[in-house]
């Protein structure tokens, strides 16, 4: 009887701190918070994205304004692609696409490009982006950028590979 109760208790307040851990989640200052926080709690795709998702597009250059801060842009990567395959909307299109966008105006992003893994990594981000492509000239989803938005961010990926 005794050990159901402390069970109750230890589920109880594992799923308070869970809650609580999720529902405090706020856009980083900078880049050691963004680390900080990514390498803590982000230990799923849905908690990676979550966490990105509290970053407005404008803001990644101001939380990464130190040059070669952005250390997980391979993970970042992952984790959108991932969700992507199980979320295809134009709605998730939009913020992976907002995302980018961001990542791709952070000071020193060419250095960061150029360590991703090229097959896991700038493939899959190549991929990603072919695949907003396509989304933006489908007839049948309405997305806020145009193909040639995300063609734009396609090929800052592509150069750093030559």
């Amino acid at each position: 009887m005794e050990r159901e109760r402390s069970n109750d208790v230890c589920e109880k307040l594992a799923s308070e701190l869970l809650s609580s851990s999720i529902s405090d989640v706020k856009c980083p200052k900078d880049a050691f918070e963004f680390d900080t926080h990514w390498r803590r709690a982000c230990t799923t795709t849905k908690s990676q994205i979550r966490y990105l998702k509290t970053i407005p597009g404008d803001k990644y250059r101001q939380i990464f304004k130190v040059e070669g801060s952005l250390s997980k842009l391979g993970e970042i990567i992952q984790a959108l692609s991932i969700e992507r395959k199980e979320n295809s909307n134009p709605e998730y299109d939009d913020f992976v696409f907002k995302a980018l966008q961001g990542l791709m105006r952070v000071k020193g992003i060419s250095m960061a490009i150029a360590f991703l893994d090229e097959e896991l990594e700038l493939d899959v981000a190549k991929q990603l982006c072919e695949d907003l492509i396509l989304s933006a000239k489908s007839d049948k989803r309405e997305v806020s950028f145009t193909p040639e938005d995300a063609r734009k961010i396609l090929e800052k990926f592509a150069a750093e590979q030559d």
